[in-house]
């Protein structure tokens, strides 16, 4: 079984949040074999160790692609 990690990371707030904190969410987005097929996972844990995970289809990934494209460039992170 081969696996390829992508992105790994723990989510937090930002400090500039005012409200009370909800937390972290471990996040992982991996590309596996283990059913036989080359498959991309998405992969959450929240702090209470609650854990998601989810087989992203082509079209589901390519949209969260776009979504975080256009969120990113709306907000301005994609200006250096």
């Amino acid at each position: 079984m081969a696996t390829n990690s992508y992105f790994e990371g723990v989510l937090s707030e930002s400090d500039e949040v005012d409200e009370p904190s909800k937390g972290e969410l471990a996040l992982d987005l991996f590309v596996s074999n283990y059913s036989g097929k080359h498959e991309l996972y998405l992969k959450a844990t929240d702090n209470n160790g609650n854990v998601s995970e989810v087989i992203l289809t082509q079209e589901q990934a390519m949209e969260l692609q776009n979504a975080l494209e256009r969120a990113n460039s709306y907000l301005g992170y994609d200006k250096p």
